[in-house]
């Protein structure tokens, strides 16, 4: 038995090998006349190997996206920031407002910025990423998507809005006192170095959050998602819905609502 199982699967290698080769020799004179390419790229530890149809942009150091290029861009003054593009995102809270954009100049130079929205005209052939370094004063919102990746430090405002999508990922350093968080997707955000009071949190598909809320938090979780706390917030709402799960950092699980998370504006002797 186990003879005639290695015969098949020699059978099976030369059979893949003998149709590899046909290929190559009835496609090679037509892939080479119309310039197509085996390209690999290498980008934050991972390698993305595709074919590239690009003939009319030249082979640089990093295949057929030129060489490397930086380009400094003027934040248009929006407190909400959109990344419409594949790029691992620094973002630090300061008085300057100033993106710096590196990557293969080919896409550097396509990138565009209108309404607080960074964007390109056109996909990234080869998968690459670029690197962006933000610096704003009163940025609070913020939303990105695809395998992009938000670091966001130092960050002291009275909220911030996050929304998350695709395997993007997302991690904050920094003291807010309203957090609001959406994720989707199988999106990450890593926010337990965020000083928080109140967290509104809805999390979908397969999303996972870290948060540190001290005063109240409400948190609506569905899908394969779930959301860890670093604390124990003094009012807690939860609404879990299929494998979605709360859980604590000490390894509590949070099976439902501590208390109503009142939405009310307190009332004049209350404040």
């Amino acid at each position: 038995m186990i003879r005639v199982l290695v015969l098949i699967a020699v059978a099976g290698f030369l059979a893949g090998v003998v149709a590899l080769a046909g290929a190559a020799a009835l496609g090679g004179p037509e892939l080479a006349a119309r310039n197509w390419r085996w390209l690999i790229f290498d980008h934050d530890d991972r390698w993305d190997r595709r074919w590239d149809h690009a003939a009319a942009v030249s082979v640089g150091r990093r295949g057929d996206l030129g060489e490397p290029a930086s380009r400094e861009l003027a934040w248009d003054g929006s407190s909400r920031a959109v990344f419409e593009l594949p790029a691992v995102i620094d973002y630090v809270q300061g008085p300057e407002a100033k993106l710096v954009i590196k990557g293969p100049r080919e896409v550097v130079d396509r990138v565009a910025l209108a309404g607080g929205k960074l964007s390109l005209d056109g996909p990234i052939f080869g998968g690459a990423r670029l690197r962006i370094t933000m610096t704003a004063p009163n940025v609070t919102a913020f939303e990105i998507g695809g395998d992009s990746r938000l670091d966001i430090r130092s960050f002291r405002q009275d909220r911030l809005d996050l929304e998350a999508s695709g395997s993007s990922e997302v991690s904050v350093e920094g003291q807010v006192r309203n957090l609001e968080l959406e994720l989707s997707g199988s999106s990450e955000a890593d926010l337990s170095r965020l000083a928080v009071e109140n967290a509104d949190v809805d999390l979908s598909g397969a999303a996972e959050a870290s948060i540190a809320p001290t005063e109240a938090a409400n948190l609506e979780v569905s899908g394969s998602a779930s959301v860890r706390l670093a604390t124990r917030p003094k009012r807690l709402a939860t609404d879990v819905g299929g494998a979605g799960s709360v859980t604590f950092e000490d390894g509590g699980k949070a099976s439902g609502a501590a208390a109503p998370v009142s939405r009310r504006a307190p009332a004049p002797n209350e404040a």
